[in-house]
């Protein structure tokens, strides 16, 4: 009987850490795909970022947030250049924007604060051009920048302080920062095994599922 406690015991001690290995496994698996994406992400902006680096001014156009190549919000530059939220750029000076995330931005980055550009727009149907003064877009861009690197070396705290800058230097919340804010909170939770989701977490995930919501409408 004294022979079976043990042997019981040695089982039950080798499918708990069995167990904890396991969802240690896939806490490290997530934490590491994020990291990826977020490096691959990083390397698709990589002209725009040396630019950066080199002390160079990146142009906006007043453009907050974006359902990939359809306008959602709306700066009082963007306002001054003749953009509203409903707009769809199909193309930057001639060149056609992808519909996908960072479509715009990709383009507009292109260019220096006080560059002059040609936006082609769908609004209503119907096609018009408007033409839009570039403004220094590098504070702007210099955060997102940092939040991604962060993010790249599993720095959740600070991905998530830098997330929160975006969102008080545009004076609201959009999709990009709560979807990356929310990717880091979770990489956060899911330490050497993921913990229980808190309040904050379910808030950030409601937070991320209103702003796409105000979007995709």
């Amino acid at each position: 009987m004294g022979c079976n406690l043990v042997k019981n015991k040695i089982v039950c001690s080798f499918f708990i850490f069995s167990l904890l290995a396991a969802t240690s496994a896939q806490a490290g698996s997530y934490k590491l795909a994020v990291k990826k994406y977020m490096k691959t992400h990083l390397e698709t902006m990589s002209e725009s970022l040396e630019r950066l680096d080199n002390g160079e001014a990146v142009c906006g156009i007043g453009v907050q947030d974006a359902w990939n190549r359809t306008v959602v919000n709306v700066s009082e530059a963007g306002t001054a250049n003749g953009l509203q939220p409903g707009d769809e750029i199909i193309a930057v000076n001639d060149e056609e924007t992808a519909d996908e995330p960072g479509s715009i931005q990709k383009l507009v980055r292109k260019f220096s604060a006080d560059d002059q550009l040609t936006l082609s727009v769908m609004r209503s149907g119907e096609a018009i051009e408007l033409n839009a003064s570039c403004i220094d877009g590098t504070a702007k861009f210099g955060l997102q920048a940092e939040m991604l690197r962060f993010a790249a070396k599993g720095k959740w705290k600070q991905c998530i302080a830098t997330s929160q800058n975006i969102d008080t230097l545009d004076g609201r919340k959009s999709l990009f920062t709560a979807t990356y804010r929310n990717t880091c909170i979770e990489a956060k939770r899911c330490g050497w095994r993921c913990k229980k989701p808190t309040l904050v977490d379910a808030k950030s995930l409601y937070e991320v599922n209103v702003t796409e919501l105000e979007a995709v409408t």
